[in-house]
């Protein structure tokens, strides 16, 4: 019985990465379709064709009872390499705004390398260029200890 194991343990290794290759496939499928949508704005007509091309490439290779894991993985590489030109798309745009001056730069002078989409800290607590002043300062709650 051990003897069997051994000689199929190279099959399994191989079904095993074969199936984790397509889940991951799957997931950058849904992972591209949700980024697609959340930052439509962002991302111009011309980039959005190439990925919902990649995303069908993937989707096709998914169909494919008979894909192996190699065709699996270069479907998904090729959408996750076209998912990329979102992130440079939206820093470029972020870049642009804050060399502009417009309105949206940070004391930094706009987005840094994690900057994406509003994201970093303070993101969302109230829009900067509002005209509102912020100061961050420390306080200290001292108790009024009455003497009789």
């Amino acid at each position: 019985m051990q003897e069997e194991a051994e000689e199929h343990a190279e099959e399994d290794k191989q079904r095993r990465e074969r199936i984790e290759a397509r889940n991951d496939a799957e997931a950058s499928v849904r992972r591209a379709e949700k980024l697609l949508e959340e930052n439509e704005d962002a991302v111009d007509d011309e980039l959005r064709e190439e990925i919902e091309d990649a995303i069908e490439d993937v989707e096709a290779t998914l169909e494919d009872e008979d894909a192996t894991t190699e065709e699996y993985e270069e479907a998904t590489e090729a959408l996750s390499t076209k998912l990329q030109e979102i992130g440079k798309q939206m820093y470029q745009q972020q870049a642009a705004q804050g060399g502009a001056g417009a309105a949206g730069a940070g004391p930094a002078g706009g987005a840094g390398p994690a900057g994406g989409a509003g994201a970093g800290p303070g993101a969302g607590a109230g829009d900067a260029g509002d005209g509102e002043e912020y100061v961050d300062a420390d306080f200290e709650d001292v108790e009024d200890d009455e003497e009789s």
